[in-house]
């Protein structure tokens, strides 16, 4: 059975409601889907940075399935649908650039979701992961605000998605993909490019804008459009900085 099969009938994270208004979605007559339902990184490159973004990994769902990133010392940012309906404490945190053959392996010890996470609509999509020790890689800094004139620029995604949605092909190695940023809400950021985007897999990973020659995460990859050649939305990370940093670890 694929990981895609596992984690729609473990976590009932499939396709949304039709005619369901999404927060920050297209107008396309395409229903939105989580990432983790959909594709993945689309177009971009097998990437060896960033070794604070990992995988979280669950054997109850077949293997690693969302992509998430180390902030505190036992603090992981990802998706709060990636947590729905599941134990996080059974999870495990793996890093390295291919998730079959992971670098180092933590256990987790539990997870916070948004206290107003709602999936009806896929608002305040975004929660965290704790684990039972410190990891061994250094944590990425979450952004605090969002610069003025962030629509036009290319955000760096990275996640460990497959690279095509028709076969669903590609997933379990770390990639990166750079895309434009289209729109914002209060809470979302969405993005478009052709031939490149988040998809099945990225759900829960981060995007990244540099500030100051120093690489912050702006975003947690959330959901597109189910083919992930139209638009992707990301969470924005400046906009949840109290439930950050109130639960940091």
């Amino acid at each position: 059975m694929s990981r895609l099969i596992v984690l729609c009938s473990a976590m009932s994270v499939i396709v949304m409601a039709c005619g369901t208004e999404q927060t920050g979605s297209s107008s396309s007559s395409e229903a939105p889907v989580f990432a983790s339902n959909s594709d993945s990184i689309v177009g971009g490159t097998t990437t060896t940075e960033f070794p604070a973004v990992g995988t979280l990994s669950s054997t109850d769902l077949g293997g690693p399935f969302c992509t998430a990133t180390l902030i505190g010392p036992r603090t992981v940012l990802t998706a709060a649908h990636c947590l729905d309906d599941v134990d996080a404490s059974a999870f495990e945190f793996l890093t390295g650039p291919n998730s079959d053959t992971p670098t180092a392996r933590f256990k987790a010890s539990g997870g916070k979701q948004h206290p107003q996470w709602n999936s009806a609509k896929i608002e305040n999509d975004i929660a965290l992961v704790f684990l039972a020790e410190d990891a061994s890689v250094d944590p990425l800094p979450t952004a605090t605000a969002l610069p003025s004139d962030v629509i036009g620029q290319k955000l760096r995604f990275v996640g460990y998605g497959v690279t095509n949605g028709t076969s669903q092909t590609g997933f379990g190695l770390k990639r990166e993909v750079y895309v434009t940023v289209r729109e914002l809400s209060d809470t979302q950021i969405k993005y478009s490019d052709k031939g490149k985007n988040t998809c099945n897999g990225d759900s829960g990973g981060p995007a990244f804008l540099q500030v100051g020659g120093r690489w912050q995460i702006v975003g947690v990859t959330s959901f597109g459009d189910r083919g992930c050649t139209q638009y992707g939305v990301d969470t924005r990370v400046d906009a949840f900085d109290a439930f950050i940093s109130s639960n940091l670890r």
